[in-house]
């Protein structure tokens, strides 16, 4: 159904009642009672303005966010592992990271963006559907009036647009395309699990975005739009995605991997010393590898082993650390 065609159902089916206090409440509930008799699917539908349009609205923001996706944080396999990516170039030429690692740090990359930028949109529908002093909108309703119920109520700013009380709510232009672009992002991250090299969690994950897709697109099509956007949760959850994200993209990006490990009782010279007085057979020098350090360091022996010679690498022999406890 589209935008006017709901307004004017709106229209027909609103309905108002004072409460206690004299707030003067519109509500259109007496169409649940009409679409309980109707077809099954008609009953959680019951936002008037969800028609094809948001469907092509989905799909555009969908291939929207997976070229952006793939640019910036990349991809690890497939076809699409070949085309440039922006993370992926810059951990490279700045040395930010393992080679190891440019896949997980690229990811990291993009998901801190989205969640910061979906953090920053969310705030600004709030602030948009705020109203002013003189028209307010139901986020300022509802900090007057904390109880939930200017997630039902029409406030006048939405009468005076055309929406109703619940279930037919028309949410406004930000809103519907604020929330209908995360419904994109979410499908995007589904199909990015297919495209790329499954991990061990990839069940679970799976469940996750197959949920996540159906709340948000039963809350869209239901008139929970407003609860479902619920931008002072919501985004509480992308500031903590969007921080996690990062804590992740610098804890994977460093190469601090080798560094000597101290003692815990504090003998940092005594270990040392013991460290350089380690020799591994064919060195002259009395400088020991990184394994050794660290064997002596936590307690333990270390010794050296000969490998066979190799296939193809012209007979050379590999010296690798044994460490096995004293």
């Amino acid at each position: 159904m589209r935008l006017e065609e709901g307004i004017a159902l709106v229209k027909t089916k609103l309905q108002n009642f004072r409460m206690e206090d004299g707030t003067l409440v519109y509500h259109t509930l007496s169409y649940l009672k009409e679409v309980g008799q109707g077809p099954f699917w008609k009953q959680y539908l019951l936002n008037p303005t969800v028609s094809y349009d948001d469907a092509i609205y989905v799909i555009v923001a969908f291939i929207g966010l997976m070229f952006i996706r793939v640019v910036i944080g990349g991809c690890s396999s497939g076809p699409l592992k070949k085309l440039p990516c922006i993370s992926k170039n810059l951990a490279k030429s700045n040395n930010w990271t393992r080679p190891g690692k440019l896949h997980k740090f690229g990811e990291n990359v993009w998901y801190t963006l989205w969640h910061g930028t979906a953090c920053l949109w969310g705030l600004y529908v709030l602030y948009w559907e705020a109203g002013t002093p003189e028209v307010p909108g139901w986020p300022r309703l509802h900090m007057g009036q904390p109880d939930g119920r200017w997630y039902w109520m029409a406030s006048p700013e939405e009468l005076s647009r055309g929406s109703g009380g619940w279930p037919l709510l028309v949410p406004s232009v930000p809103a519907r395309n604020y929330y209908l672009c995360q419904l994109a992002f979410w499908i995007t991250c589904l199909v990015f699990m297919n495209l790329e090299t499954r991990r061990r969690d990839f069940g679970l994950f799976l469940l996750h975005h197959v949920l996540t897709i159906t709340l948000v697109g039963l809350s869209y099509c239901c008139s929970y739009w407003k609860l479902g956007t619920v931008l002072h949760i919501y985004w509480f959850y992308c500031i903590i995605r969007m921080i996690i994200g990062l804590v992740r993209a610098i804890r994977k990006g460093s190469r601090e991997d080798c560094e000597d490990i101290r003692s815990e009782d504090g003998s940092d010279d005594e270990t040392n010393e013991d460290a350089k007085k380690i020799q591994l057979p064919g060195k002259g020098s009395a400088s020991a590898p990184y394994c050794a350090r660290r064997s002596v360091a936590k307690g333990y022996s270390t010794g050296a082993l000969k490998m066979p010679p190799s296939i193809g690498n012209g007979g050379t022999r590999k010296k690798i650390c044994l460490l096995g406890r004293d």
